[in-house]
């Protein structure tokens, strides 16, 4: 069986086929590779947002169903239904998160090939034997877009799934309106709703996809010369085709950020984006000029140093402060340029030079909490595939005037196979990071410009935060409350930062300085359940089990699926000799995670004090399924099992 893709904008041009066998065996190639380059990562634990919004949220998933998991982010409901569903088959298991999530990419690396391959043939109108030349120099960048270490960020990045899956119907839409507008699709009705589907899709997923009608508009121009005329008539039916979302959004979902931003619509959330980053709209743009060159630095020259999740930026207050900041300016108005000449001299080239540049847009203007984050300019990535497709291609053809078909093709392969195997072992570096969460930020940290008024706040913050949480995860309490003070020098209000460093004290020992900044954290959010949990563990250790009572239950009415807080507020219950409380709330506990290794076992303490020995070592046993290297629940089901 084959498909045709016709160049029916060529005259006398023979068809170039693509065996479906090919494509086949290509997509399972693309899961076989990605899932060697990034396997050290697979198992790694939930981080970042993914920790915050799915791990931490275990008593969404399991008690409000699916209307509650999409509701903690509705404006990418579609992504959020996906996680659902993660959950309903694997549980919370980050291995199975990440597996769908390398199933996309695999996906989006197929697209990329696709468009590789129709551009190719629509620009250079292929004799029978350039078929097997576009075909390797297609699947060799679609290898390279599918392992480039950037890749990384979105494949291992759970929550990051949602750009995924934007970023594959962003693709796959421009696949089928070129293959639907060039003729290639016997029904064009079916092919331009399909794009209109998957449009939708990517929109309730993420949206930075509207940018998607301007890229159709510029594919018109560059690869079927459409007319002004036209162009205004596709242009109000793309605007029109963009309406749902948000007319959705508008008419039904008073929250698109959920938890994120309650109670705010679209430009409401916007203008808290900004106002928390302290960075005006002025700044962010001069800023960002330099910061593309260091996106296309990082996609161009990906050393494991150059590909980091986040780089802290100096924040650019005019043209000439910092004095890189005019130079940058000019390369992107000069790199604008040369997409605009392009559009008519080399359409690919142009075409990918100008998807670059629209695609980088709104993640870089939407969001100005993070000048620069590592997964923004993987999609954009794709139009530098497409330049550099329109180069190897044209050189290849070239070539292959002088010496065969075969030998050009074996050229391209010889000289794209080592970048492939460079990538590789990269991505593959950088995937290991991701089960050493420590390492993974202190490297980000070392690439950091020193703190001065000059430096963007929330990038240090969230580094500092994040290689304290680090070290608590390895019980090195010291070290993590060194660096939550040193963010706390940065922004002495973050009611976070004082919450972390004093649970990180308490650890420590130094329980009054604990105190003292979990009451701190209270102060700024009266409404952190985590700082009223926290705070109850330093009374539990210092004896007043009363008190942390008190505390547990004030953080249980903050937050009623707080698991944790159910956990120890079981324990300091049986500490005070309420067993049957104490088995109401841990049984409630269980309601809200039953994956939580630490109430199964307080539980079963709990039944074991009570002389129900065999119900203990039910739930001891549950434990260590849940968490085999859980040492104190091994030590309670062997006395449960003494006595029993």
């Amino acid at each position: 069986m084959q498909t045709d893709y016709q160049n029916s904008d060529f005259e006398g041009s023979r068809p170039a086929k693509i065996s479906r066998v090919y494509l086949f065996v290509l997509i399972l190639c693309l899961l076989a590779l990605a899932l060697i380059v990034l396997w050290p990562g697979l198992k790694a634990p939930m981080v970042y947002d993914s920790r915050v919004f799915i791990a931490e949220k275990a008593e969404v998933f399991s008690q409000e169903g699916l209307r509650g998991v999409v509701a903690l982010y509705p404006g990418r409901a579609l992504a959020m239904v996906s996680f659902y569903l993660n959950y309903v088959f694997t549980g919370m298991d980050p291995f199975f998160f990440r597996l769908v999530n390398i199933c996309l990419l695999a996906g989006c690396g197929i697209a990329v090939f696709v468009l590789v391959f129709m551009l190719l043939s629509i620009r250079n109108a292929p004799a029978h034997g350039d078929v097997s030349l576009f075909l390797t120099v297609a699947t060799l960048l679609a290898v390279l877009y599918l392992i480039h270490p950037l890749q990384t960020f979105l494949s291992l990045y759970i929550y990051q799934r949602m750009a995924l899956m934007s970023s594959l119907c962003f693709l796959s839409s421009i696949a089928l309106y070129i293959a639907t507008r060039s003729g290639r699709l016997r029904s064009p009705y079916v092919g331009y709703f399909a794009v209109f589907l998957l449009y939708q899709v990517g929109m309730f997923s993420k949206p930075n996809i509207f940018t998607l009608p301007l890229i159709l508009l510029i594919a018109e121009i560059a690869f079927f010369r459409t007319g002004l005329k036209a162009l205004c008539k596709l242009a109000v039916i793309f605007l029109i085709a963009s309406i749902p979302y948000f007319a959705v959004m508008k008419i039904f979902v008073p929250s698109p950020e959920g938890i994120s931003a309650p109670g705010t619509g679209l430009v409401a959330s916007l203008a808290a984006y900004y106002a928390d980053s302290g960075i005006t709209i002025k700044e962010q743009a001069l800023t960002n000029c330099r910061v593309l060159f260091s996106y296309l630095s990082a996609i161009l020259v990906p050393t494991p140093s150059n590909v980091q999740l986040l780089q802290a930026q100096i924040i650019s207050r005019s043209l000439l402060d910092p004095p890189s900041t005019l130079p940058a300016c000019l390369g992107v108005l000069f790199l604008g340029g040369i997409g605009l000449l392009a559009l008519k001299l080399r359409p690919l080239t142009g075409f990918g030079i100008a998807f670059f540049l629209v695609t980088i847009i709104p993640e870089s203007f939407l969001v100005p909490q993070y000048l620069y984050v590592g997964y923004r300019p993987v999609l954009p990535m794709a139009g530098l595939v497409f330049v550099a497709a329109d180069l190897i291609g044209a050189a290849a053809l070239k070539l292959k005037d002088r010496v065969g078909t075969r030998v050009a093709a074996k050229t391209v392969a010889l000289a794209l196979v080592p970048l492939v195997c460079f990538f590789g072992v990269v991505t593959s570096i950088k995937a290991t990071l991701w089960s050493n969460q420590l390492l993974f930020w202190k490297q980000s940290l070392e690439t950091f410009p020193p703190y001065g008024p000059q430096v963007e706040k929330k990038a240090y913050l969230d580094t500092l935060l994040s290689i304290g949480d680090a070290y608590c995860e390895v019980g090195r309490w010291k070290d993590a409350a060194h660096h939550y003070q040193q963010a706390l020098e940065i922004e002495r209000g973050f009611a976070t930062l004082h919450n972390n460093l004093g649970y990180a004290l308490h650890e420590a020992g130094e329980t009054d300085l604990a105190l003292k900044h979990l009451h701190k954290a209270m102060e700024l959010n009266p409404h952190m359940p985590d700082a009223f949990n926290n705070a109850g563990l330093v009374f539990f250790r210092l004896g007043n089990t009363q008190k942390a009572i008190d505390y547990f239950t004030r953080a249980i009415e903050l937050h009623p699926g707080f698991v944790p807080a159910y956990a120890n507020l079981g324990s300091a219950l049986i500490q005070a000799n309420r067993l049957p409380d104490a088995i109401r709330i841990l049984s409630k506990a269980l309601q809200l995670d039953p994956y939580s290794a630490q109430a199964h076992n307080n539980l079963g303490f709990a039944y074991y004090r009570s002389g129900n020995s065999s119900k203990a070592v039910e739930h001891f046993r549950k434990t260590l399924e849940i968490e085999p290297r859980f040492q104190e629940a091994r030590e309670n089901m062997a006395r449960a099992l003494q006595k029993k």
